[in-house]
């Protein structure tokens, strides 16, 4: 039996569905109901993925329940499923169109299937962002403070500075109890490099969304002015060098020893 490919045009009220190879269609609606309905339209046949767009907050309670209940669920970069469309030559942008569309991009393509998170861990996302939000509102209080003239106005900023610590506070208050309940961080506490220890000596602030979104700590990359020969500049910026008169003396390559500006050179350029 042949594997189904269908796409999903996920809004705020309903789901659009199309499935191949047979272009069967289905709308329900985005809450729990709708995602009975879609189950019972899947039936027992095998489905290769199921691919979709993200739309914000609307797509995560059908992500959570679709993957809850086993389906292959492929998230899509809509800028890329746009570029699809544009070269399978349609143009037109309804709900219907799109959900077709999203199925053979799936069916063609092939993207990556999405692999199940934890309630934990999605609760942590959520957390997160939560707390980068407020974040963000503290720095544009404390900016505020020298802008302002009025007493009135001063005191109802320190008011909100307090509100805004109060809060983030009992969001940390909040990541930290779930790190500490969740069993597999537990178990992964027993090596150094595990996000259970890692979280746990460094703030709440300190747990970035790569942590969170792939469940293992991973060592932030050095930047490029680190890496060996980094500091070292290219022909051409030497050559802007010597037109410019900057061209420190006796700079010649560090292999041949010739410059590398010179005629026959294989620097040369």
């Amino acid at each position: 039996m042949q594997q189904l490919a269908i796409g999903a045009d996920i809004s705020k009220d309903h789901i659009d569905l199309h499935r191949l190879p047979d272009g069967d269609r289905l709308r329900a609606t985005n809450d729990r109901k709708g995602f009975a309905i879609i189950l019972n339209w899947v039936g027992n046949r095998p489905v290769e993925r199921l691919v979709y767009r993200p739309t914000g907050a609307y797509h995560k309670a059908f992500k959570r329940f679709m993957l809850m209940k086993g389906l292959p669920l492929s998230k899509v970069n809509p800028r890329l499923a746009r570029r699809f469309a544009e070269a399978t030559g349609r143009l037109a942008k309804t709900d219907r169109i799109d959900a077709e569309l999203l199925a053979r991009y799936g069916m063609l393509l092939q993207p990556r299937l999405l692999s199940e998170t934890g309630p934990v861990i999605a609760d942590l996302k959520e957390l997160h962002m939560a707390r980068m939000a407020l974040v963000k509102d503290r720095t544009a209080a404390r900016n505020r403070v020298n802008n302002l003239s009025r007493p009135l106005l001063k005191r109802q900023n320190t008011e909100r500075l307090a509100q805004i610590q109060k809060r983030l506070a009992q969001v940390d208050q909040a990541i930290m109890t779930l790190i500490a309940s969740d069993d597999g961080l537990k178990r992964q506490g027993s090596t150094s490099s595990s996000p259970l220890q890692a979280c746990r000596r460094s703030p709440p602030s300190r747990i970035s969304s790569r942590c969170l979104n792939s469940g293992t700590w991973r060592r932030k990359p050095q930047p490029l002015s680190v890496w060996p020969g980094a500091h070292r500049p290219t022909v051409r910026t030497r050559l802007h060098r010597r037109q410019h008169g900057h061209r420190p003396a006796g700079a010649l390559h560090a292999s041949s020893g010739r410059d590398p500006l010179q005629p026959g050179s294989q620097g040369q350029i």
